[in-house]
């Protein structure tokens, strides 16, 4: 049984890391505005 609670605990602290991770990213970073660049064909652009 011991083994089995040192599992989860430790499966619930990597959890926690990766949350706390997640949260600093999203409060922390801000995000850079950029152009959206979307290659067409020139088939697509022909009218049938």
């Amino acid at each position: 049984m011991p083994g089995l609670i040192r599992l989860l605990t430790t499966l619930a602290l990597l959890a926690l890391l990766g949350w706390g991770a997640i949260w600093a990213a999203a409060t922390f970073l801000v995000p850079e505005e950029r152009d959206m660049v979307v290659p067409v064909s020139p088939d697509k652009l022909q009218p049938k």
